[in-house]
């Protein structure tokens, strides 16, 4: 498979698109054709078989003498023969020491925590961000999700006994998305994101020391930080940034060495909160980071989060562009948008393109073109020279159209369906 970075092609009004709604972040898809997936079926946790591809039909006699021929010509090869009455051919998935080895599904697993941390993080005032870590090398994964499982149940006992200055019980409760990262020594610390049902001001961070070091433990506790987020706006994309990085410092001579030999390495150097011995914030540094240096210490199979039961997941939709437009109004902004070409050796080809909306970012709509506001402007354009209608007048951007849609996005969107209703959806 060939994948493409090209020029963002431009969605139509009409075009079919699948919408995953993240909370106040939107993510928007448009392809050339619909994927009807990769054929690959898990069999069990070592093999696999790929569906488009039977060796034999589901007639009882031609199983049976592909099943002599292939043991006479090939008999390495393993037959699994599937409840649809097909044959196929039994393959075992590539062993991989640690998943940097295995770069589609750390993308997938990150893509799928950042979406989760944005559906459940959509007022940041309300969460607080708490680092957790170990004075010494901890490096048991089971011992880590026994400490992170006593921390929890003690936070939630402190927090439900929490009072304002007149003695009455704040009442919160909360839901978290913890996830563990390893460290270029090989230990582990976690972060956990603590979403509250009412805005929090102020946890104490001795507080949240006191808690991770009570309690009978084989290991010795390091230090706590409390950080508020409160001036994010898309929460998900902030925390998971620097999860996959590493710090240059971390790691020793051989880890280095080993990323240094990859040829699409990339190194950044930013500033950051600084933090002292205690956890408390001590300023900022400059540090240089490897982009995607951490995703090697992570060992095969391991779970890199964990969510409490009232963790909500993204809503996926497959609707019209314009109905999405509609929905976000003219204010949301375009903070990102690419398109890539996908081919493969079959001669298959497609081309997705994705847009994502934040409507909790600020923005200028008479200055920012990265915002819904032009995106419903260009589709009026768009109808009003296709001839598939005749408007009352061009939609130009500073029109008397263009202060309508400024006023009231439904009423244009409205209208371009009215005099468009005989066209069908272009899927």
């Amino acid at each position: 498979m060939h994948v493409k970075h090209v020029e963002t092609k431009p969605i139509s009004y009409n075009r079919i698109v699948k919408h995953t709604r993240q909370g106040n972040i939107h993510e928007i898809m448009a392809y050339d054709h619909k994927s009807t997936g990769s054929g690959i079926i898990k069999i069990d946790q070592e093999h696999y078989i790929d569906f488009a591809h039977p060796l034999a039909t589901s007639e009882s006699d031609i199983i049976e003498s592909t099943r002599n021929r292939i043991a006479l010509s090939r008999p390495d090869i393993d037959l699994h023969l599937h409840s649809n009455g097909y044959l196929y051919e039994l393959k075992k998935y590539k062993a991989t020491e640690n998943r940097a080895q295995s770069p589609n599904e750390i993308r997938r697993t990150f893509k799928r925590l950042r979406s989760i941390i944005n559906t459940n993080v959509t007022d940041p005032r309300r969460c607080k961000f708490i680092t957790l870590t170990y004075s010494e090398n901890m490096t048991d994964p089971v011992a880590l999700k026994s400490d992170l499982s006593a921390f929890t149940k003690r936070f939630k006992r402190f927090v439900s006994g929490l009072c304002n200055k007149k003695g009455h019980n704040l009442g919160l409760t909360f839901e978290y998305i913890s996830i563990c990262e390893p460290q270029g020594r090989g230990a582990w610390h976690a972060h956990i994101i603590f979403i509250f049902n009412k805005i929090v001001r102020y946890i104490s961070n001795d507080d949240v020391y006191r808690i991770w070091t009570s309690g009978s433990s084989q290991t010795k506790r390091g230090f706590t930080t409390t950080r508020k987020i409160d001036n994010v706006d898309n929460v998900g994309a902030y925390l998971t940034a620097y999860l996959a990085d590493v710090e240059i410092s971390e790691l020793d001579h051989k880890q280095v060495s080993f990323l240094s030999d990859q040829t699409d390495i990339c190194i950044k150097e930013c500033n950051v909160p600084d933090y002292d011995s205690s956890g408390n914030p001590s300023g900022k540094k400059s540090k240089r980071f490897i982009k995607g240096g951490r995703l090697h210490l992570y060992p095969k199979g391991f779970h890199i989060y964990r969510c409490s039961k009232g963790i909500k997941r993204p809503e996926i939709v497959y609707q019209t562009y314009g109905d999405v437009l509609n929905e976000l109004g003219i204010s949301a902004a375009l903070t990102f948008s690419k398109s890539v070409h996908i081919t493969d050796n079959n001669n298959y080809s497609n081309t997705l393109t994705y847009m994502f909306y934040n409507t909790k970012r600020k923005t200028n709509k008479r200055k920012d073109a990265r915002t819904s506001y032009r995106e419903i402007l260009r589709c009026a354009n768009e109808f009003s020279s296709s001839g598939a209608w005749a408007p009352p007048q061009v939609y130009q951007f500073d029109s008397e159209a263009a202060l309508v849609a400024e006023c009231n996005t439904a009423s244009i969107l409205a209208e371009l369906h009215e005099y468009n209703y005989e066209v069908m959806p272009d899927v």
